[in-house]
């Protein structure tokens, strides 16, 4: 008989474009900047949802994908806890980052994507030249619809996100 520990669920955040975040959740893979476990950008870079975090430099941005974490917590600074980190570890060092850790394929699951709509619409192939005034914007708020149940039906099931080595 296995006993697994019980976690308090800490809802995470990760900023980055709609495009990669729909990418992340349908392929249920987080691929990090760095390869090598050592290196401090090796896992899934996050804030954690109504705390403070540092100003960061983020390679993608329009989106936050909203993620729920289940599993253990390292709490610390960064010289406290050398890479690489144990696998399926969320490392918790706010207000400068919060790093779920490469390899982990457990306790990780999405729950939303956030975005304005303007950053939803980027991609919108606009049929303004066939359209009336009036019908351009039933056109615009029907689209915006579809593009929010789309994010509704990928993230319904909460789908599990590992974070790959």
């Amino acid at each position: 008989m296995t006993l697994r520990m019980s976690y308090p669920t800490i809802m995470l955040f990760h900023v980055t474009s709609i495009e990669r975040a729909r990418s992340i959740i349908a392929s249920q893979q987080f691929k990090p900047a760095d390869h090598a476990p050592h290196l401090s950008d090796s896992g899934l870079n996050a804030g954690i949802v109504g705390e403070l975090l540092a100003s960061q430099q983020y390679e993608h941005y329009g989106a936050k994908l909203i993620m729920e974490w289940s599993g253990p917590v390292i709490n610390g600074a960064i010289s406290d806890n050398p890479f690489p980190l144990p696998i399926d570890t969320l490392y918790n060092a706010l207000p400068w980052r919060v790093v779920v850790s490469q390899g982990t394929t457990q306790y990780l699951r999405a729950v939303d994507i956030q975005c304005s709509d303007q950053a939803l619409m980027e991609d919108a192939r606009h049929p303004w030249y066939c359209l009336t005034e009036g019908m351009q914007e039933r056109w615009r708020l029907s689209e915006l619809k579809k593009r929010r149940d789309s994010i509704k039906r990928l993230v319904k099931d909460k789908p599990s996100i590992c974070v790959k080595p």
